[in-house]
């Protein structure tokens, strides 16, 4: 018999604070009820986009001045 385990992986930062958050935000924008795969993949997408923006900004106001 095999066990479901339950993905813990976004525990850490995507707690139920966040998840509601995302929803409320989302959610109108959606017109619908989000599930909470959803929730994960939009919460999941905006930390990718936040950290590619945040790299970027990183590498415009330090790269310059080592150069």
């Amino acid at each position: 018999m095999k066990m479901k385990i339950e993905n813990t992986s976004y525990s850490a930062w995507l707690n139920p604070v966040f998840q509601e958050k995302v929803r409320q935000v989302f959610e109108p924008r959606y017109g619908r009820k989000l599930t909470d795969g959803e929730v994960v993949e939009i919460a999941n997408n905006l930390t990718s986009l936040l950290e590619v923006f945040f790299k970027f900004k990183w590498r415009l106001t330090y790269e310059t001045k080592i150069k």
